[in-house]
């Protein structure tokens, strides 16, 4: 089963050929069955064994060129890979893994597999809180390169969730590089609220008092730019995009937030109050168009499960608008949102 493990390797190697789109998706499912073999393989071995032939193979990989490393990123696809069988508390590969991030040449497809592979030992991460800071570092990098942009805020979340108690000290360094990294552009829709959410995670771990700035922080700029695009009667096309990732992003939030003390609890009352009307002039400016529509509906949903006693006084009003926004546009999301509202 050792030998197995190198020749599984082996395999995941990309080819030197461009590939296509169809085989590109080949070869991504491909590589997931690999990992399913990987995975059989720790179970007969043992984590030890497994993660040293990985290791030897990703120091050898990073001592070639630029032009080939095709071996380490492959290497480290299979410590991602193995991570279902690995215990939080492996004291004798990862740390050695972890440390050799910092020597990686500067190739976009190795810190693309180096930055998931942090955010598959997020659990590990907890156990070892001296690698926090690098990794939070490592990740952070990684947001300033499109090509590696998604793996950091998949990372990134991870980290987030599973390491919250370390970053609360640093929530405000965290939501003003959110901040700027939005403001770049280098992130997708997605990455967006994939980020919210890791922010989210951290919020919920500040303690009180602090847990309501660190709210406020987050929400109200959301809420005074959503207010602020929904105030003119019609909404611009070019507003569309806007609206639907801003409300994509307090849903995230609001869903992923969890907070006890009173004041905290009064302020995200008060938020949830405030953002209903947003939602519902949402409603009524473009009920038709199908990306807002669907955010709208996703963000009722968060406000209706998660928050449904602070909604209570305007339910009629929710329920009503739901129903003219179907009728204005047939809209089938419009169906699914009325289905969670009753249930």
């Amino acid at each position: 089963f050792s030998a197995l493990i190198d020749v599984s390797i082996a395999h995941l190697k990309y080819p030197d050929e461009v590939m296509t789109a169809k085989e590109r998706d080949e070869f991504r499912e491909f590589r997931h069955g690999v990992g399913d073999v990987l995975k059989d393989c720790v179970r007969v071995v043992g984590q030890r064994v497994a993660l040293e032939r990985a290791y030897a193979l990703i120091e050898a990989g990073i001592g070639g060129t630029q032009q080939q490393w095709q071996g380490a990123e492959a290497a480290l696809f299979a410590v991602r890979a193995m991570g279902a069988e690995v215990s939080p508390n492996e004291d004798t590969v990862l740390p050695k893994v972890m440390d050799m991030l910092a020597r990686f040449p500067p190739h976009p497809k190795l810190r693309y597999a180096a930055t998931l592979v942090i955010g598959r030992y997020t659990e590990w991460t907890y156990e070892h809180p001296q690698y926090v800071a690098f990794q939070l570092s490592y990740i952070a990098e990684g947001f300033k390169e499109r090509e590696v942009a998604a793996a950091s805020a998949q990372a990134l979340k991870y980290l987030c969730q599973d390491c919250a108690r370390f970053l609360a000290d640093h929530w405000r360094d965290l939501l003003g590089f959110f901040g700027d990294v939005a403001a770049a552009g280098t992130l997708d829709d997605a990455d967006v609220i994939e980020v919210s959410v890791a922010l989210a995670h951290v919020i919920s771990a500040v303690p009180a008092p602090d847990t309501a700035a660190a709210i406020e922080a987050f929400c109200m700029p959301v809420g005074q730019e959503l207010g602020a695009l929904l105030q003119p009667a019609a909404l611009e096309p070019a507003a569309r995009r806007p609206v639907a990732l801003l409300l994509d992003r307090l849903g995230a939030f609001l869903r992923y937030v969890h907070v006890e003390d009173d004041k905290s609890v009064q302020l995200t009352t008060q938020i949830v109050s405030d953002a209903w009307p947003l939602a519902q002039a949402a409603l009524q400016r473009v009920a038709n168009d199908a990306k807002v529509s669907e955010s709208a509906a996703k963000f009722i949903r968060v406000l209706v499960e998660f928050y449904s006693g602070v909604l209570r006084p305007v339910m009629p009003q929710v329920i009503d608008s739901v129903v003219l926004a179907f009728q204005q546009s047939g809209l089938d999301v419009y169906l699914w949102l009325a289905r969670r509202i009753i249930s």
